[in-house]
């Protein structure tokens, strides 16, 4: 690994995943835009970790001017390995206890850090904080649903806030996995040692939904899903399905979910079953746009509380 840039104080380090062996321009001025969104936030480092394959001269340097840290790999790295390329640049730091895995696809909010950072101090059980984000593959993570602080069954890895401690000691991003299923046993890897996965309200940041996949991707769908299926038959009883429905539900409702997902795996019941989910979750918000309408927000609040 090679390495260029300043090394800064402070307490939070983001890892940008960048992955771009054409040096596609969008996708490059993309990352910089994620970078400096971040940056905004202050007490933090902010390092692009590259995944492509050489040492980008331009993009280290245009980091540099944001203050940004850029490393790199001179042989190309799959998803997973490019995070943990960045986790190990941070590693001895001592001045970093928390870390950022964000896609390059993500801009940040001014106050997003601090804001995820207080789920920590409140909730001694959190493993990993996320924001709700503009567009999202996890159903209720989408920005619709903002309103309420959830403890949820599964991560996607667009934006995720943890511990550094905790990251080491659950093996960081596994990498027999190239880029999916991930979010998946790192969340099982996390409820093991005891800890949670929270969504935090309020928190919302624009993702840029697809713009690095369409552009540039090391993951591998079909492979990935054969080792997943093989090496966690824990996590995917009784099917594919379970994962998806996860995916969907909130913790409270899993079990009865999930109970209902191991009847059959047939496309047809999957969309009746995601149609429930969708419909639980829209009624809960629909219910709450009503109450904030209706009943002054500080009663809302102290009658909806945190959930957990």
């Amino acid at each position: 690994m090679g390495q260029s840039g300043d090394r800064n104080s402070g307490i939070t380090g983001v890892v940008i995943n960048y992955f771009n062996p054409s040096d596609d321009k969008a996708l490059y001025y993309q990352t910089l835009l994620s970078a400096s969104s971040y940056r905004e936030n202050g007490n933090c480092i902010v390092c692009i970790s590259d995944g492509s394959g050489f040492d980008n001269k331009r993009l280290s340097r245009e980091a540099s001017l944001l203050n940004v840290v850029y490393i790199f790999s001179l042989s190309k790295l799959s998803f997973s390995e490019g995070y943990n390329q960045g986790i190990n640049y941070f590693k001895d730091i001592p001045e970093v206890e928390y870390l950022i895995l964000s896609a390059n696809d993500i801009i940040a909010s001014k106050d997003c850090i601090q804001q995820l950072l207080i789920c920590f101090r409140k909730y001694p059980r959190v493993g990993c904080a996320m924001p709700y984000l503009t567009n999202s593959d996890y159903f209720i993570q989408n920005s619709k649903y903002k309103f309420k602080t959830r403890v949820v069954p599964i991560m996607t890895l667009n934006c995720n806030l943890f511990l550094k401690s905790d990251l080491l000691m659950t093996g960081m991003v596994p990498t027999y996995l190239s880029g999916y299923f991930n979010d998946i046993v790192m969340a099982s890897r996390f409820f093991a040692i005891g800890k949670e996965i929270y969504l935090v309200k309020n928190v919302v940041l624009y993702h840029l939904v697809s713009r690095t996949i369409a552009v540039s991707s090391s993951a591998k769908y079909d492979v990935d899903k054969k080792i997943f299926m093989e090496r966690h038959p824990d996590l995917t009883y009784p099917g594919e399905f379970l994962i998806r429905a996860k995916k969907f539900s909130s913790r409270k409702l899993e079990l009865v979910f999930s109970f209902f997902a191991g009847l059959t795996n047939a496309k047809w019941y999957y969309c009746i079953m995601a149609g429930i989910y969708k419909f639980v979750f829209d009624f809960e918000a629909f219910l709450y746009g009503i109450a904030v309408r209706l009943v002054p927000l500080s009663v809302v609040e102290r009658f909806k509380g945190e959930s957990k």
